[in-house]
Parts: structure tokens; sequence; C-alpha cells
């Protein structure tokens, strides 16, 4: 017995001739004749009696045609499934993102994914890259967005994003006359400053000494989003990734160029041992294409063909 057998014996069921069957199939009816014959020396009993030119089924094939149907309707649900993952992917995605774009960016990427694909669930997680990378490693996110500076280990790590840190501050502030501010600038101005314990802070730290500025912050704090605010108030300036700062332009807040360059880079991860599922792969490229609609922003993942 075999898959053709059976799937003749099907079509003449459902047919109740071999011509009809031959033309469900797209065959012959002497080679549905054929078939049926295989099939019945198969199973060693009779499948059907001939009267009046139609195929009437012995009580036995009406009972190997129920076991039939309980087969095909697995197919189907396996047809359907292979649709499913055909048009939309796996059917749920996890995504962890530092704040700089897990914040403000991924949340529109996230609406315009589910317009495509209504059927996802999606979990969005805002994490420290460290977090980030241990959860892409062990498996439990699809997708990671982390700074450069972790520790790769366990994770498919490729360079997504780099920009330049600009300056903030309120409008009014002296500084904002400037075009570019340059680090000498902003000796004799209170800072608000990420934490020394942030590797963007650190580079913050040795371009301003070498400026000959104290990098001595009035506040520091964890988050570029506190540092707009705290710059919108009037608290002092500050520099941060321009990600942030560019959803802070319509409140007032006044941002400029700084030089000498300050980067803030962002890492794409992914689990070392799982290849990346269609979803991932668009949500990947909707972040990219997301960024490159903003000005400055330099995406330097190339798009999978």
């Amino acid at each position: 017995m075999n898959f053709r057998q059976i799937e003749v014996f099907r079509a003449v069921m459902m047919g109740g001739t071999a011509t009809e069957a031959a033309r469900l199939l797209r065959t012959s009816q002497p080679a549905v004749s054929r078939t049926l014959r295989q099939l019945e020396h198969a199973v060693e009993f009779k499948l059907f009696e001939l009267r009046r030119g139609r195929l009437v089924p012995t009580p036995e094939a009406k009972a190997l045609f129920r076991e039939v149907e309980r087969s095909y309707t697995g197919l189907d649900r396996i047809r359907a499934a292979s649709a499913t993952l055909r048009d939309s992917g796996v059917g749920r995605l996890s995504v962890a993102a530092v704040p700089s774009i897990g914040m403000n960016v991924l949340p529109k990427v996230v609406a315009d994914f589910l317009k495509r694909h209504p059927g996802v669930a999606i979990s969005l997680q805002t994490q420290s890259s460290d977090l980030v990378r241990d959860g892409v490693a062990g498996g439990t996110y699809d997708l990671g967005f982390a700074a450069r500076e972790i520790d790769t280990t366990g994770v498919r790590a490729q360079p997504f994003l780099e920009v330049q840190a600009v300056c903030t501050m309120r409008a009014g502030h002296p500084l904002a006359r400037r075009r570019i501010v340059r680090a000498r600038d902003l000796s004799g101005f209170p800072l608000v400053m990420l934490n020394r314990s942030d590797a963007s802070r650190r580079r913050i730290d040795q371009v301003l000494a070498a400026a000959g500025v104290p990098p001595q912050p009035i506040v520091e704090t964890t988050y570029g989003i506190t540092i707009c605010e705290l710059a919108l108030e009037g608290v002092g300036v500050g520099l941060v990734n321009p990600i942030i700062a560019s959803d802070y332009l319509k409140r007032g807040l006044v941002v400029r160029p700084f030089e000498p360059a300050v980067l803030f880079s962002i890492f794409l991860l992914q689990p070392l041992a799982t290849p990346t599922s269609r979803l991932a792969a668009e949500f990947a490229a909707g972040v990219a294409a997301t960024l490159r609609g903003r000005p400055g922003m330099r995406v330097l993942r190339r798009e999978e063909a």
C-alpha cells in the first residue's frame, strides 16, 4: 500500500466513479482502475462493487475511508500550518533592546509589524545591554539590540547602528546660538551626564578631559531620556544619543551637533544555535528602515536578500 493508492481510493469514494476520480486527480480512468486493483490486492479484500455504472463501496471500504479521512484531516492541518508559516512565520517573536531604541523606535516598528502580521504575539522588553545579551544567549529572545561594549560570547553579533552624540539644552541657553557645540565650549556650564559605569560616559569623559573641561556633572543618571528631561528643565547641558533627543524637539529641546565625535553604537544580537526566522529577519529590517528615516542615523546592517 502506498500514498498514491490511498489518494486514488479517496478520490473514488468522493467522486463515485473512476471517471470522476480521474478528473479530480487529473489522470486517466484506466490508471485509476489499475491503481484500485493494486490497492485491493494489497489490502486483500474487495473495496467496490460496480452497480449501474457506479462504484459502490463495500462496508470494509467505508471503514477504511473513515481512517483515511482522519489522516487527511491531519494533512490539511499541516498544509494550513505551512501556509501560515509561509505567510507570517512562527507565531511569536521576542525582542529585547536598550532604552535608546527600545523606548521610542521599537514601538513604531511593532505597530507597523502587527499591521502586516496581526496574528503574531510580540514580547518587547527594554533592558540593559548585559541583560539583553544574556537573554539572547539563553534563547529567551529572538533578537536583541545592545551597546557594542558587551561580551558577545554565545550570540551572533553584528554592527547595526552608529550615531554621533549631540548636545542638548533648553531654548535660550547661551550655547543654543552656536551651530556646532565643541567640547571646549562646555567649560563653565553645568553638565548632566550618564553614570560613570556607562561605556559611553567614559568616552565622553575622555573627550572633555582632552579639551581641558573637567567632567564633573551636576547630575548623573542612567538614561538619556532623563538627560533630555533635565536639559528641558534648565538643569544643565547634556550629551546624548540623537535617537533619544529627536523625540524632544517638539517639546522645545535644542539639539546641536557635538565635536569631536563621540559614537553611540548598537549591535544586533541573535541566538548562536538558532537560525533566524522569517519574522525576526523582517522585524530587524523594519528597525533598520525606521532608523534610516531619521537624520544622522548610520545603519550598518546589510539587509538580507
